[in-house]
């Protein structure tokens, strides 16, 4: 059983599927106790990554997987085909002073960029020339042939 996942789809970008990333898995368990089956749910976080494609109504597991196993988070498609992922709970264990397994619960503040697809060459090209040069303000990247609409989506605009 999975549950707390993020679940995404891709047609805002125009594509056709849907993920299912992370969450928690609850696996069934039985303990017998004096001659008495207990059940006994050992819950888990995932790091997979699942994907429906709606028209083969078929699903299959990406063989990417987070950096961490994480629940409770939220995701998105970016316009440019990426994975956008922030925040979640993930477990951390660890044992106590008898050798006892424990686990809590920890919240996580961070953003994760999966690449969905190759990106074009003219999105490579930028990401290097911005990473190199990115000291330079929008308007030496416009002096220099850089397309407007790469220049403006890559720098906030200023208050004046």
């Amino acid at each position: 059983k999975i549950s707390k996942e993020a679940v995404v789809s891709t047609q805002s970008t125009g594509g056709d599927k849907v993920l299912v990333i992370g969450g928690q898995v609850t696996k069934e368990t039985w303990m017998e106790v004096h001659g008495v089956r207990h059940f006994v749910p050992n819950t888990d976080a995932t790091s997979d990554i699942w994907v429906f494609d709606l028209p083969t109504s078929t699903w299959f597991e990406l063989p990417q997987t987070l950096p961490l196993e994480i629940f409770f988070h939220s995701g998105a498609v970016g316009s440019d085909g990426d994975l956008y992922l922030f925040g979640g709970s993930r477990y951390c264990q660890w044992k106590d002073r008898n050798g006892n397994p424990r686990k809590i619960t920890k919240r996580i503040n961070k953003l994760f960029k999966l690449q969905m697809q190759l990106p074009s060459l003219l999105e490579s090209a930028w990401e290097v020339l911005f990473e190199h040069y990115g000291h330079l303000d929008q308007e030496d990247f416009l002096e220099m042939g850089v397309p407007e609409f790469l220049v403006r989506r890559s720098f906030v605009p200023t208050i004046r």
